[in-house]
């Protein structure tokens, strides 16, 4: 577990647009300059950020209407002990597990989790699974044929026996490969794969902008041009 401290609203909210995210933030409702309501709008309304898990501490309860608006997860009230801390930790791990928001890989005798939010793609290295995101690599002994038995979100497709992506991250597709955006690189798309690769994306396409296939949106077409076997650029 990585914590982060902070005495101020600003403070925190100063990091947030750096483009820093957490997975859980345990707010005090009464601080300096930026009080906990205000900085919760923040994270909400500001930044965008719904993703986030907010815990308000306090002293008292009289806040608890306009700390509505901000989606917290719970509410506790001062003093707060380790077994609270510890129940709402666990409670929320339960949560992702069933909601599948996160993603849990074991590495010795620790558990970490990665929003599924910011994987990019996994990759298979030999016995290793690497977990691509934006700003890291992290890796952990594992097969992709496993993580595929035990399932994945449906916008995770399988391009290459090597390869499962985001289909959230595709910028580009040509016949045989696709541009992810943040990391920045091409992967293969096997043949054995190009089939449902294409159809899984043809229905994002779909599903993001509505109305039938052939038509456009927003620069992205739905019509399939069989030379160069591409339909979403």
């Amino acid at each position: 577990m990585e914590t982060d401290l902070f005495f101020d609203g600003n403070e925190l909210c100063g990091r947030l647009e750096t483009g820093q995210r957490y997975h859980l933030i345990f707010l005090d409702v009464l601080m300096k300059k930026l009080n906990g309501v205000e900085t919760g709008k923040f994270i909400r309304r500001v930044i965008d950020d719904y993703d986030t898990r907010i815990i308000y501490v306090s002293c008292d309860k009289e806040y608890a209407i306009e700390l509505i608006q901000n989606q917290p997860t719970n509410f506790l009230k001062k003093p707060v002990g380790a077994r609270q801390i510890f129940q709402n930790l666990d409670a929320i791990q339960r949560r992702d597990r069933k909601e599948q928001n996160q993603f849990f890989y074991r590495q010795g005798k620790l558990v970490h989790e990665i929003p599924y939010s910011e994987i990019v793609y996994y990759q298979s290295m030999g016995r290793k699974i690497q977990i691509h995101t934006p700003k890291q690599v992290y890796e952990y002994n594992g097969k992709l044929s496993q993580l595929l038995k035990e399932g994945l979100p449906s916008n995770f497709i399988c391009i290459h026996k090597s390869y499962i992506i985001n289909r959230d991250y595709v910028m580009r597709r040509m016949y045989d490969k696709i541009y992810l955006k943040d990391t920045e690189e091409w992967l293969p798309v096997s043949q054995k794969y190009r089939k449902q690769v294409r159809e899984s994306l043809k229905k994002s396409i779909i599903h993001t902008f509505g109305g039938p296939a052939g038509k456009s949106y927003a620069g992205f077409s739905t019509n399939y041009d069989r030379e160069t076997d591409e339909f979403c650029i």
